[in-house]
């Protein structure tokens, strides 16, 4: 009979223990005595034990969205893909954050294993792009691939790697990675490219995000992301640091990561970050900034599970970089319409179609989040709205230029882009 306890560290130390019962159902119980960062916002440090309602969606959280890359993972490994406790068994080493979920009497991971680091070629990554392009799982059904030992929440395809000295490498056992490569989602054209202009575009008008790149692997390209929760350290080590999206942080299970379908809404979400000690206004503050970001851009993906709050010691929590960003101008107008409206996932005073968000939404969105009470008032949001809307069309029209001058494709697709936001501005500007 399999094992039904698994040891959960966070950091390397170990925090408490999962345990699956023979009904399936899964619990978490903090080992005592721990007092390091909670394994979420959930679940706080000190209660006896937590059940399953509350800790499946954050184990799911840990696993890619799509059923059939579980069960992909699942059928190599003779574990059932609907099971997370199980997957983690076998694929708990390298989680998102700094999460290892190890056999119940195992010693302390490794904070860094070097030695499972297994060098690459540009070739052999060119091919695994190439692979998960066709299939976003068959970085887990290679036999010979030592992939297998890491998980990535989320649903686009995409692998992890770890960067060192202008190099890389695949990593096993308990060796972090560092950066996660995306080759863009099938059937839309471009998209790696739209995704890094829209991460480009959000740091030059001087928000948060994750460090990305474009590169070429042969004859195959991707978006290169810097993972926020990995710090590299002088002598080349990698620690990892805490993080869990904002529907782990609120007990929401994946599959109900959009608004829309039940899950957490902008009311929500500005709830949990009063959660967040004395990080509280700034957390707040930094996302409605990306609220706004998000919908004068015309990202129609920003769920609450694209949003991440990262836990750097008990008490001080911040709301995470920008990452997964990324414009719908490419393929779609952001011109209000009657009949099927483009919408944002989340919504700014309750309305989400672009085009239609002014001040009366603003000022609404203060009101329901009681936002007052964090000095954060509509006056200064309002300012900082029209702030973004002055400064995107400009930002976006160089940023695309920029893209272009790398892949003299995109030129189509990025005036198309800076039309469309350039529109959505100044809608948003009559509205104010």
């Amino acid at each position: 009979m399999r094992a039904n306890r698994q040891a959960v560290f966070v950091g390397g130390n170990r925090c408490g223990v999962l345990t699956e019962d023979s009904h399936g159902s899964i619990s978490f119980a903090y080992d005592r005595g721990y007092d390091g960062v909670p394994l979420s916002l959930s679940m706080p440090v000190g209660l006896a034990r937590y059940g399953n309602r509350v800790v499946r969606p954050f184990l799911q959280g840990l696993l890619p969205d799509e059923a059939s890359t579980r069960a992909s993972i699942g059928a190599r490994y003779g574990v059932s893909g609907e099971n997370p406790f199980r997957l983690l068994g076998v694929v708990g080493m390298e989680c998102p954050g700094a999460v290892q979920v190890l056999e119940e009497n195992a010693e302390p991971p490794a904070t860094d294993d070097t030695d499972g680091l297994v060098a690459l070629t540009d070739a052999e990554i060119e091919a695994r792009l190439r692979e998960v392009k066709a299939d976003m799982s068959s970085v887990w059904t290679d036999v010979d691939s030592s992939l297998g030992h890491w998980s990535l929440g989320g649903c686009q395809s995409k692998f992890a790697l770890r960067e060192r000295e202008g190099k890389w490498y695949a990593c096993s056992g308990s060796a972090a990675t560092t950066h996660i490569l995306k080759p863009g989602v099938a059937g839309y054209e471009g998209q790696a490219l739209v995704e890094y202009l829209s991460m480009r575009v959000a740091r030059t008008i001087g928000l948060p995000v994750a460090d990305v790149e474009y590169r070429r692997f042969g004859s195959e390209h991707a978006i290169v992301i810097g993972r926020y929760d990995r710090v590299t350290m002088p002598d080349g080590t990698v620690r990892r640091i805490h993080q869990e999206d904002l529907c782990q942080a609120l007990g929401v299970p994946p599959q109900t990561k959009y608004a829309e379908q039940g899950g957490p809404t902008t009311s929500d979400i500005l709830r949990l970050m009063r959660m967040t000690g004395s990080n509280a206004r700034e957390n707040a503050y930094r996302f409605i900034l990306y609220l706004f970001f998000n919908y004068l851009i015309g990202a129609t993906d920003a769920h609450a599970k694209n949003h991440s709050l990262l836990h750097i010691a008990p008490g001080d929590m911040r709301l995470a970089p920008l990452y997964d960003v990324a414009t719908i101008a490419a393929y779609e107008s952001l011109a209000p319409r009657k009949r099927k409206p483009l919408r944002a996932a989340l919504s700014i005073g309750g309305e989400n179609r672009f085009g239609m968000v002014g001040r009366e939404q603003v000022e609404k969105m203060v009101r329901d989040g009681n936002l007052d009470e964090l000095g954060i008032g509509a006056g200064l949001l309002c300012e900082r709205f029209e702030l973004m809307v002055g400064m995107l069309p400009g930002a976006i029209a160089r940023e695309a230029d920029a893209v272009e001058s790398v892949e003299p494709a995109f030129r189509p697709l990025g005036q198309k882009i800076v039309n469309e936001v350039s529109a959505n501005c100044r809608r948003s500007i009559e509205r104010l």
